[in-house]
């Protein structure tokens, strides 16, 4: 459903002629101030602008008539869109799984000109299996991602979490809240307030980036006329912190030269074309133009980062950049180069994102592994049959109702294997605890959920079969052994099936085990209820004795 809906308001960038004269930005009063973040775009003036002009020009002429017949067919088109606002929320308010794989509450609103027709508007739309809630205003839900979609006025349309959405909704219309008030004064405005984002997903970002986010707030806009105008202002606590960051933006900027300067030398060779036959082929006109086109972009912001728009002023860094419109051609170039220079720093923050998830599932578990033990005074550990000892169904049955899945626990047939008639239909049901985070509910062929987080089955591991650990038996440490891990393999969540260990041999090349989730390692969960990044270039020697729990070992300074 959402991404259907943020197609079409890429469209509606695009295309969209503004049937109407643009209203009051009222709906930015539901935004609550303690927001994460906020983009507020104004479709209807951007599309009257300058920059423009021409393509409202080119659709004009396919005529009065066919945007009539536009209209008729459909009542609303995103052509109708005034303006789109996403609003980010802190992931303390949501705890959904969203199948986008932002661990974020989130929700766009969008504004139109003219009154949405609300009847059998989620069949139209044919974005999957919506359910009609009660409330004072239309709100929908769809039954697999729990995304929900909403009218709470005529022209007002809010999509996305259920949480962040409910809440838009009982909001009111207004001004906007202190923070967020500038928005509406721009074609496009953003505001972020990094004092929302958990402190655990900043300490997951790597530096620089990590002294450079610790900006309290971070406005950034753009206007666009007869020039385009792109603003940004980050507010840091002191002057020091201002400093810091001024001088990684220039240390960022140097390095972005040096990364443009290598796609200039390779344009400059595709349009040298060394070794081929002077005069050349006009068939190769087209490749040398578009390669003489790029080198006269990436000089143009090469010379820019050598001189970056940059002052600091106190405990402020603001940043202006001005450039006129010279055809859609310039602002086209100026946004593909933009979006490249930033998919490294975003490419981060979802890494980042994902790492923080996964981290909080990994305690969730620990925590149901630490009341599973107070309760019955040993780990869980498989299920098994009474009589011949063999493994039913997973640790991860046993747990459920130490995660809130009591009435899930009780439907299990304990006495049948994990592959049984009754209890393979209820290992096509995802648990959001076991999902990988980041991802969609992974499943196997025949409709199993799969999970990554394993433990080490073998001697000295605390899942070692046929025993049952408790925390004396620890004689390591709970601090230096590993209880559970994200293990690349997935597996059946309902299937007693861990990552097989042997003390003996370790792991020679624990890249292929283990990881899979965040690059270059993996969380593990360890027997204390903590959870360590654990990189894949540490010591097969400690990561062997971090997997028993009763080896002996020393690990010293080593981990």
């Amino acid at each position: 459903m959402i991404r259907i809906l943020l197609g079409m308001l890429v469209v509606t960038w695009a295309m969209a002629p503004n049937a109407g004269a643009q209203t009051p930005a009222s709906e930015l009063g539901r935004i609550p101030s303690k927001a994460l973040g906020v983009v507020h775009l104004r479709v209807g003036t951007l599309y009257k602008g300058e920059a423009f002009r021409g393509l409202r020009e080119f659709l004009a002429l396919a005529g009065p008539e066919a945007m009539r017949t536009l209209q008729e067919r459909f009542q609303i088109t995103p052509l109708q869109i005034d303006r789109a606002t996403l609003v980010v929320l802190p992931p303390s308010m949501e705890q959904e799984h969203s199948a986008l794989g932002i661990p974020f509450p989130f929700a766009i609103m969008v504004s139109t000109l003219v009154d949405i027709p609300s009847e059998n508007l989620p069949e139209r739309l044919g974005i999957g299996k919506l359910k009609k809630l009660d409330g004072p205003y239309h709100l929908w839900e769809e039954e697999q991602t729990r995304h929900s979609f909403a009218l709470p006025g005529p022209r007002l349309a809010i999509l996305g979490s259920r949480s962040a959405v409910t809440a838009l909704c009982k909001a009111k219309d207004g001004a906007a809240p202190g923070p967020f008030a500038d928005l509406a004064n721009h074609d496009l405005g953003v505001l972020v307030q990094m004092k929302m984002i958990p402190a655990e997903m900043v300490a997951a970002i790597p530096p620089p980036f990590s002294d450079l986010i610790k900006f309290d707030t971070l406005r950034m806009n753009m206007d666009m006329g007869k020039e385009m105008v792109m603003g940004a202002v980050a507010q840091y606590d002191s002057e020091k912190e201002a400093q810091v960051s001024e001088d990684i933006l220039k240390g960022l900027a140097n390095r972005a030269i040096g990364e443009l300067e290598k796609s200039r030398q390779e344009m400059l060779k595709n349009l040298e074309q060394p070794g081929q036959n002077r005069p050349a082929l006009f068939s190769q006109m087209p490749e040398a133009l578009a390669a003489f086109y790029g080198l006269a972009t990436m000089n143009d912001y090469i010379s820019q980062l050598k001189n970056p728009p940059l002052k600091r002023n106190g405990n402020k860094i603001e940043g202006e950049i001005r450039q006129e419109l010279n055809g859609q051609l310039a602002t086209v170039s100026t946004v593909a180069i933009g979006i490249g220079l930033l998919l490294p720093a975003v490419q981060k923050v979802r890494q980042a994102a994902t790492r923080t998830q996964g981290v909080n599932n990994l305690k969730q578990l620990g925590l149901a592994f630490h009341n599973y033990e107070s309760a019955y005074t040993n780990f869980p550990e498989n299920i098994t049959d009474k009589k011949t000892g063999k493994a039913l169904l997973s640790w991860r049955v046993a747990i459920l109702p130490f995660i809130e899945q009591d009435n899930l626990y009780r439907q299990f047939k304990l006495d049948e294997p994990w592959d049984s008639e009754h209890n393979l239909k209820i290992a096509k049901i995802a648990i959001k605890l076991y999902t990988p985070p980041g991802q969609q509910v992974q499943q196997d062929s025949q409709g199993n959920c799969l999970t990554p987080y394993q433990g080490l089955a073998g001697p000295s591991g605390l899942l070692e079969p046929g025993k049952k650990i408790r925390l004396a038996n620890i004689t390591d440490g709970t601090s230096n052994t590993i209880l559970l891990v994200e293990a690349k393999n997935m597996v059946i969540w309902t299937k007693p099936d861990d990552v097989p260990f042997d003390p003996k041999a370790g792991f020679a090349e624990p890249e292929k085990v283990f990881g899979g989730l965040s690059p270059n390692g993996f969380n593990s969960l360890f027997a204390d209820g903590s959870v360590r990044f654990i990189s894949n270039k540490i010591d097969q020697k400690i990561l062997k004795a971090l997997f028993t729990r009763n080896g002996g070992e020393n690990l010293g300074n080593g981990f």
